[in-house]
C-alpha cells in the first residue's frame, strides 16, 4: 500500500468517525426528549461582508407555554424544504424547554449516518 492510499484512507475513516459521532450525539439527544410540532414563522436571509446566513424562526407550544426559537445556517440546503406557516417535528427536553433539537436538525441527522456508511463503502472500493 502506498503512502497516498494510506493517507486517503486515514482521512476517509476520520470523516466517517466524525459523521458517526454527530449521528450518535443527535440521536441520543432525541431519545431523551419529547416530540412536539413547531410552526415556521419566518425565514430571513442576512448578508454580512462576504457571507450569507439563513435564519429560520419557529414557534412551538410545550406544556401550555409558547416558545420562540431560531436557527442560523450558512448553507441554503433546506431553503426550499422549510416553508413559512407549516408544521415540522422537533424535540424538546421535558425539564428544560430551552434545550431542544431544531426541525432542520431533526430532518437532516440521518444523513450523517448515510454519509458515514457511504464513505466506508467508498474506502472498500479503493482496494478493488
Amino acid at each position: 500500500m502506498s503512502n497516498n492510499i494510506a493517507l486517503i484512507l486515514t482521512i476517509l475513516y476520520l470523516i466517517a468517525i466524525y459523521l458517526f459521532y454527530k449521528y450518535y450525539k443527535i440521536s441520543s439527544q432525541i431519545k431523551n426528549m419529547e416530540q412536539t410540532k413547531a410552526i415556521c414563522t419566518d425565514v430571513i436571509v442576512r448578508r454580512t461582508y462576504n457571507k450569507k446566513y439563513y435564519m429560520y424562526f419557529y414557534k412551538f407550544t410545550f406544556k401550555n407555554e409558547e416558545y420562540n426559537v431560531f436557527e442560523k445556517l450558512r448553507l441554503p440546503l433546506w431553503q426550499k424544504k422549510i416553508k413559512i406557516k407549516e408544521k415540522y417535528l422537533m424535540y424538546v427536553e421535558q425539564n428544560n424547554p430551552n434545550n431542544y433539537v431544531t426541525p432542520i436538525t431533526t430532518l437532516s441527522y440521518k444523513y450523517y449516518l448515510h454519509g458515514a456508511i457511504m464513505i466506508i463503502i467508498l474506502s472498500f472500493l479503493l482496494f478493488l
